[in-house]
């Protein structure tokens, strides 16, 4: 089977991309298995066996650094031969399904505004990932989905979630975040406006 057969051939497919974009996230730091298991909130067997699947392909090396066997620490391989291919493949959120992502934010609130734009239309550089309008939000699992999102894509998330009455106040100064993010390349899954 070749490389990439053996790299997605994965029963944990899901777990693979989280560790993947985690690791790629922190390409100067090395991380023991029940830290990756920790921070990417995962079950800390799937994640030794992926880490092993993937040490094996040669994808991740053990740092040199650490003598202690019973504590290794894994980062990804830099030298390893498709290393820029699949950063591009793990980080095109462009073609990720954000219909997913809209739906587990439709179970905690009413939206006004609810748009998709930075990294998801491809500017890596844009003002804000997410914009949010909201009429009715539930605090706390605004925060549970923002922080599981951010887990999912392995990287922080540049949002602007505010209410009706600080959009219409933002609105009317002009404000150059709010601005930039209407007016350049986004998706809208609301506008009530």
């Amino acid at each position: 089977m070749e490389i990439s057969g053996k790299l997605f051939n994965s029963l944990n497919g899901e777990a693979r991309v989280k560790i993947l974009r985690f690791l790629y996230s922190n390409l100067d730091n090395s991380f023991t298995v029940k830290t990756l298991a920790e921070n990417l909130k995962l079950k800390s067997e799937i994640v030794k066996k992926e880490i092993q699947s993937l040490f094996l392909l040669n994808l991740l090396q053990k740092d040199s650094k650490n003598k202690n066997s019973t504590n290794l620490l894994y980062k990804i391989n830099q030298d390893f031969p498709y290393f820029e291919s699949l950063k591009n493949l793990l980080f095109d959120f462009q073609n990720m399904n954000q219909k997913n992502i809209f739906e587990r934010f439709k179970k905690i609130g009413r939206f006004y505004l609810f748009i998709f734009s930075g990294v998801f239309v491809g500017e890596d550089d844009g003002p804000v990932d997410i914009l949010i309008v909201f009429d009715l939000v539930k605090t706390k699992e605004l925060d549970k989905v923002l922080a599981e999102i951010k887990i999912d894509l392995g990287r922080d998330l540049k949002y602007l979630i505010m209410n009706l009455d600080e959009y219409n106040y933002r609105q009317k100064m002009f404000d150059r975040t709010l601005r930039m993010t209407m007016d350049g390349n986004r998706i809208d899954w609301v506008n009530k406006f």
